[in-house]
């Protein structure tokens, strides 16, 4: 999918696979258009009463950006720490890694946590048109993001049984599906998403005629 569907398409193709849109609580509402395809809507209005860890997937996964803007922070998990390394090192280290079974309708739980080592790969502004390709073994956050329609197409079977995530040592584990959202609200956010799509092309073509007006004024 390279462009964003009408409103009632997308709805069409949500009931023909059975799902409602799900919010995630680190700020955006997800939607499943079937087995492989996802659409996630971020906007401001959005409640975020979590927070949201540097993380992987499961699956390899290709993502577009239909509109807005997605902040994509990439990092790569360097090493894990492990029980018999020098003291010197378990006290520098910032992070700590455990997997979880965390999902819809089920907090899960959290058994081992193991420090680690990260680097930051890069800082990523994707635009409306952007397409990038994340494969399971790497991590990331979209932390920042404020306003953002994406298009997400995962590769099955998926390599991984359970997603790891990072944090900070010492701080408490999120879980995005501890609370729950009426189906009505997350359609309510998904339309204002498409409002605001018109909003912000508006806004871009008044600046696009500003700017043709002070060319002919020169």
């Amino acid at each position: 999918m390279k462009t964003l569907p009408k409103l009632e398409d997308l709805r069409a193709k949500a009931k023909k696979y059975g799902s409602d849109p799900y919010w995630f609580g680190l700020g955006f509402i997800q939607l499943k258009l079937s087995d492989t395809e996802r659409m996630h809507f971020w906007c401001p209005e959005i409640p975020s009463p979590e927070r949201e860890e540097i993380h992987n997937h499961r699956y390899d996964f290709t993502s577009t950006v239909l509109a807005g803007e997605l902040k994509h922070d990439v990092y790569h998990l360097d090493a894990t720490i492990s029980a018999t390394a020098p003291d010197q090192i378990w006290a520098e280290a910032e992070w700590e890694i455990f997997e979880t079974n965390c999902a819809p309708n089920k907090e899960g739980t959290v058994e081992t946590v193991t420090p680690c080592l990260i680097t930051n790969v890069g800082k990523f502004n994707l635009k409306a048109g952007s397409t990038y390709e994340f494969p399971h073994d790497s991590f990331h956050t979209t932390v920042d993001t404020k306003f953002a329609i994406t298009h997400l197409t995962r590769v099955l079977p998926k390599p991984l049984e359970y997603a790891s995530v990072i944090k900070k040592r010492g701080t408490p584990t999120t879980c995005p599906f501890k609370d729950k959202m009426d189906k009505k609200v997350c359609w309510d956010h998904i339309y204002n998403a498409y409002v605001r799509c018109g909003i912000d092309h508006q806004r871009a073509l008044n600046a696009l005629k500003e700017e043709q007006a002070k060319t002919r004024g020169r």
